[in-house]
């Protein structure tokens, strides 16, 4: 980076920037709860671990197209780039630790640990959740540390472009303005604000406003086996290696389970209830059985814990019952607000005893630093009051906006917001108005209290409980109003959440799902999470299914287990499966030929009802041995017509003797393709055979033999479309035989070329594009 001559005073005021964001971050890096019931707070450097993090990879640089490359450290996030300055992106689902990465990158800059981090003079990372009509990245620091005390909006302009600097704008998905065109966080990243800047940029999803541009995209993958017992040696079991082998084996023992553990969030759950209480999980299959489950726990562990006696008689009524939580959350993310609310509002609607436990429980924080805009419930409860005054609330037909007043209303009894105007409406504008003039707002003054769920899962949680009640008890248009309204995207442990507390209600949610979003990902994962018989659900089976399903070595391996479930169900229902389309996921067949090894290390089982597999590597070798054993896994299924890979390196085989007999009787097509080269498996002589090359040859024989024939037997071959000449050869030459005696054909020729003809048809229909292309 170039430098530029500073002042003393401007180094000064650099030197007070670096020492107010350390304080802020110091406090953070402190103050770490992995898990509610844990009370206590931890330092940063006690409880991170690295995770899986991988690289997406272009095949070329101007191409969307690539793959997710695993790598070694998180230290790339600081110093990968693919161009200069870098634009950074993390992706990570809900639970895989984004913000404590953040945090884990400030504790090591703070304390100046190590080259890949102290190379930044200044590190500058900003909640996004917290900036709600911010305009300037003046504006957000000021609120982060009070920068208007002894510095302005030109200093920090000089500051930034004279040092090396990176900035983190955490949660994107969360971010209140994301679909405002000017907002802080599009200057930032498309360099019209500081472009010299380094930017690193955390969301759920890869945002659209930004695939335009050149951006190095990064996605955290959860732990494996290695990081959850160094997790456990760290943070649960720390010195008691027994202990931590213990609470993994359990795992271990629970597929299905293992696989939701790879959420870092949910594994620690599982670790300290496991540590704690000793219990067998094996039971809790799915992400609505295992966070019910925590939920208890966590319960049972205040119950026991607290001597207030209230404490203990709350307990037992909210493990049932949580209206009043459940529809304030589902109301936030409705309107697509960020779910924050004042201390005061959330005590009032909540009643204090009732929001007194739900902090003790840990589900709701309070938190200081949440602080700079009007929270939620204070500006809707005004407006409210306004159209009640009017006479204007709860008519559904004045609009969507009025669609979740009015599913609250019919839906819930009791408090529901703005029943308590004359208290708390205004209270919002006095604690948390962004200040219009910059810097006019001072740190020193009492910050409001704000709060908010202790991660955005738990808020889904209470949330699904309202949406389960709208898929049960309201029209179908309601409910296809709310899935409109909340995107899956962001949203999708909502609906899974919904799907398994009542079968019902699922199924209702995935067919809007699919109608409304088209989105197949997510209601295969609430197929997985719904109970009940597969059968209730043979019409979205049938639409997933008429498509086809991947499995690719970058899903999640809850994921995986949720699409192995949907396709064996599809199976047992005779539902047609199209094609099953392994990507860099396929690992081989397994000894019994029963089943297909993944590379996640589940077992795709046989299935009878598949049509056609296709395995996608990145130019990988898969032996002789391989294609056989999978040509004999596809035996087993009764509708299989072909397999077919794609970017393989594959061997020859040996003779045509090692093709099971299906392949030799053609009832099964194996095509490779590569690029524009398509090969197929001639049964014969078990060699690769290029379908171009072959189309040709036998269009040659049909010329050789036409070429025998007088002039009009040759027009007439010519009139005919080249399947036809192929078809009906025989046919040509009967008529010709009663229109002209004394034309001779080779009929031994004839018939030689149309039994090669026939099979070839049989075996390329799919094909006849290519093989006409070739005759022309």
């Amino acid at each position: 980076m170039e430098r530029h001559e500073v002042s003393q005073d401007l180094l000064e005021k650099k030197a007070k920037l670096i020492d107010a964001l350390k304080d802020v971050y110091q406090s953070r890096i402190k103050s770490v709860q992995t898990i509610p019931f844990l009370m206590e707070k931890s330092h940063v450097k006690d409880v991170f671990i690295e995770s899986g993090i991988t690289v997406f990879e272009r095949k070329e640089p101007s191409s969307k197209r690539g793959v997710w490359k695993r790598l070694d450290s998180h230290d790339k996030l600081l110093t990968y780039a693919s161009a200069s300055p870098a634009r950074r992106i993390l992706q990570g689902d809900p639970g895989y630790g984004k913000s404590l990465l953040s945090l884990h990158f400030a504790q090591r800059w703070c304390d100046q640990e190590d080259e890949a981090v102290s190379k930044f003079e200044i590190l500058i990372i900003l909640q996004l959740r917290q900036l709600k009509g911010v305009p300037s990245i003046y504006r957000a620091i000021n609120r982060l540390i009070g920068l208007s005390r002894y510095m302005n909006a030109e200093d920090l302009k000089e500051i930034i472009e004279t040092s090396s600097v990176l900035v983190v704008l955490d949660s994107y998905d969360e971010y209140p303005d994301a679909n405002e065109q000017e907002s802080l966080v599009n200057q930032v990243f498309s360099g019209s604000t500081f472009p010299k800047t380094d930017v690193n940029l955390t969301s759920r999803y890869f945002p659209s406003r930004f695939q335009q541009m050149e951006t190095v995209r990064f996605k955290l993958t959860g732990f494996d086996h290695t990081e959850r017992i160094k997790y456990l040696l760290k943070s649960v079991t720390p010195g008691d290696e027994e202990e931590a082998q213990r609470i993994q084996q359990s795992l271990e023992g629970n597929p299905a389970l293992a696989a939701l553990c790879q959420v870092p969030l949910f594994f620690a759950c599982f670790a300290h209830i496991s540590h704690q209480e000793k219990s067998d999980l094996h039971e809790y299959t799915s992400v609505t059985k295992y966070f019910g489950y925590v939920m208890r726990c966590f319960h049972v562990h205040l119950q026991e814990k607290t001597k207030e006696r209230f404490v203990k008689d709350l307990s037992t009524t909210l493990k049932a019952e949580h209206d009043e939580l459940s529809r304030i959350a589902y109301e936030a993310l409705w309107k697509n607000v960020v779910p924050v609310w004042s201390r005061a509002y959330l005590q009032d609607y909540l009643g204090e005893d009732h929001y007194e436990y739900y902090t003790q429980l840990g589900v709701l924080v309070e938190d200081e630093e949440d602080e700079g805009h009007t929270v939620k419930g204070e500006e809707e409860e005004k407006e409210r009051a306004d159209k009640t005054k009017e006479g204007g609330e709860g008519k559904e037909d004045e609009g969507e906006t009025n669609v979740v007043e009015e599913d609250l209303r019919k839906l819930g009894e009791g408090t529901r917001p703005g029943k308590k105007e004359d208290e708390h409406g205004q209270g919002g504008e006095e604690g948390g108005k962004v200040n219009e003039e910059e810097g006019e707002r001072d740190r020193e003054t009492t910050p409001p209290i704000r709060v908010k769920f202790f991660h955005g899962i738990f808020c889904e949680w209470f949330a699904s409980f309202w949406l389960r009640k709208v898929a049960v008890e309201r029209k179908e248009w309601t409910l296809k109003k709310a899935v409109e309204r909340l995107n899956p995207v962001n949203l999708g442990y909502i609906y899974r959440f919904a799907c398994g507390h009542n079968p019902a209600a699922g199924k209702k949610i995935i067919r809007q799902l699919l109608d409304v979003h088209g989105d197949r990902q997510i209601a295969t994962l609430c197929i997985y999470e719904r109970p009940g018989e597969m059968r209730d659900l043979l019409e979205p089976m049938e639409g997933i299914c008429s498509q086809t399903v991947d499995i690719k070595e970058d899903d999640s391996k809850i994921l995986q287990v949720s699409t192995i479930h949907l396709l064996k169900g599809a199976s047992d229902n005779t539902v047609k499966v199209n094609e099953i389309c392994m990507e860099q996921s396929f690992q081989g067949v397994d000894d019994s030929k029963t089943g297909i090894r993944l590379s996640s290390g589940f077992v795709l089982p046989t299935l009878k009802t598949v049509e056609k597999i296709t395995i996608k590597e990145d130019e990988t070798e898969i032996g002789t041995d391989k294609v056989r054993d999978l040509i004999g896994y596809s035996r087993q299924s009764e509708g299989m017509r072909e397999i077919e890979f794609e970017n393989c390196e594959l061997f020859e085989m040996p003779n045509a003797g090692s093709l099971p007999p299906e392949l030799r009787d053609y009832k099964i097509k194996v095509f490779r393709v590569n690029g524009d080269q398509v090969d197929y498996l001639d049964p014969e002589s078990g060699k690769w055979k290029n379908i171009r090359e072959e189309a040709k040859e036998v269009l040659d024989e049909v010329h050789m033999l036409s070429g025998r024939m007088k002039k009009n037997e040759i027009g007439l071959c010519r009139q005919l479309q080249m399947e036809e000449t192929i078809g009906k050869l025989e046919e040509q030459k009967q008529q010709q035989d009663k229109t002209n005696e004394a034309i001779k054909v080779d009929d031994e020729a004839v018939s030689s070329i149309k039994q090669r003809a026939e099979t070839f048809l049989e075996r390329f229909h799919k094909r006849l594009d290519q093989v006409t292309a070739a005759g022309n």
